[in-house]
């Protein structure tokens, strides 16, 4: 009687220790995996266990995480090789096509001709500035991260309002800004400058008129970028992604400016929104 108590109370032992050191190779295991998800490092524990099942599972999913990783990198490269041809492609565009636009500018017209020289230099400009925009998509894309400085946002906010004043003027629009005196940030002035054009160029396109500019800093950053527009209320969010746009019938809708936007506030860890209320259109970035 005393052997079979010795007995079960040795087994009962054994499974305990058993379940602990399975309990604890587990843990082990999903520690690594977490660990590797968010770094992307690869790391192989030591497990204790000689369960034949554990030590197969974990070799599986360890394989998956190579294969993975290798993919990864293999997508990093294509889109590096893909944004470089990109940014090489648009620059070698650009000169021949400044060029182009400059006689065009030259040509003196006869009567009949004079709305199709008006035509050529619109596409003209429209073709330079989408080479443009895709240079700047291709460079954001090429840099993993951006220079922070501190600079007066207000200064360049209005450095570059002041280009679209006279453009706003000619579609007899206004174009108001309500600015706070102090408007310090800690950011990259370049890649604001790029988001402020693109944003100020999708308002001059597509502006019903009362084109407003509000920007605050209350601890945190706030910019409202607005206009008349004559949309249902709703999210519009998706004019963020590349290629989209509110009516593809409209000529000379890209859809890559606003993704332009979302590509720097990403890398300046802003937050972003789009949406239309009261057939008001906003643009709103904040921290």
């Amino acid at each position: 009687m005393i052997f079979i108590l010795f007995f079960l109370a040795l087994l009962v032992f054994y499974q305990s220790f058993k379940y602990v050191n399975l309990k604890k190779n587990i843990k082990i295991i999903s520690d690594n995996l977490k660990f590797r998800e968010k770094s992307g490092s690869v790391t192989h524990p030591q497990l204790s266990s000689k369960n034949e099942e554990i030590l197969d599972l974990y070799e599986q999913v360890d394989n998956i995480f190579i294969e993975k990783a290798k993919k990864d990198e293999d997508i990093y490269n294509l889109t590096k090789e893909y944004s470089k041809t990109v940014s090489n492609l648009s620059h070698d565009l650009r000169t021949p096509l400044t060029t182009i636009i400059g006689y065009l500018n030259l040509i003196e017209p006869k009567d009949k001709d004079r709305e199709l020289l008006k035509t050529a230099i619109s596409k003209a400009y429209f073709l330079n500035d989408l080479v443009e925009k895709f240079y700047q998509l291709s460079l954001i894309n090429e840099k993993t991260g951006l220079e922070f400085e501190n600079f007066d946002l207000k200064e360049v906010i209005y450095q570059v309002a002041f280009n679209y004043f006279e453009k706003f003027e000619g579609k007899n629009q206004n174009l108001d800004l309500k600015i706070e005196e102090q408007l310090e940030v800690t950011s990259n002035k370049n890649s604001f400058e790029t988001v402020l054009t693109n944003i100020l160029d999708n308002m001059y396109k597509y502006s019903l008129g009362n084109n407003k500019i509000i920007g605050k800093n209350d601890g945190k950053l706030y910019l409202e970028f607005s206009n008349d527009i004559n949309e249902a209320n709703g999210n519009y969010d998706f004019l963020f992604e590349r290629s989209k746009v509110l009516d593809p019938s409209r000529k000379n809708a890209t859809g890559i400016g606003l993704s332009i936007v979302k590509a720097h506030l990403d890398k300046l860890f802003l937050k972003s929104e789009i949406y239309v209320w009261d057939k008001r259109f906003y643009i709103i970035i904040k921290e």
